[in-house]
């Protein structure tokens, strides 16, 4: 009987738990995969890429070595109305100092090849 009770209990306070804080996996999301590239298609590291939605702006990630960036938004999200962002944040680090780019995005869309272009001095 003892086992038994326990066993209820540890289920109990899971269950408990889980709706108090959450899971860790949030099933209601997408991810969305960003690649950015220059104009002789090298990967772009160090650009923050975000999510602006009329006055919501979700920011995101970092581009990588590999010019990539992951964000994941709330699957109810209309991403029809939203825009990438993204910014050159590091100067010159990068290779150059890159325009900023605002991409329209798409609910049917989840992967986004950029190509940024080197701001004029």
């Amino acid at each position: 009987m003892r086992k038994i009770l326990s066993w209820l209990f540890a289920g109990t306070t899971s269950i408990l738990m889980s709706a108090c804080y959450g899971v860790v996996e949030d099933y209601n999301s997408k991810q969305i995969d960003v690649n950015v590239t220059d104009t002789s298609n090298n990967p772009i590291p160090g650009l923050d890429v975000a999510i602006k939605c009329g006055s919501y702006v979700q920011s995101g990630d970092y581009t990588n070595n590999f010019g990539e960036a992951i964000i994941t938004v709330d699957d109810s999200r209309d991403l029809d109305s939203c825009n990438l962002i993204i910014t050159d944040v590091d100067a010159e680090q990068n290779g150059g100092q890159f325009a900023e780019q605002i991409v329209p995005m798409s609910n049917s869309k989840v992967i986004y090849d950029v190509q940024m272009q080197l701001e004029e001095k």
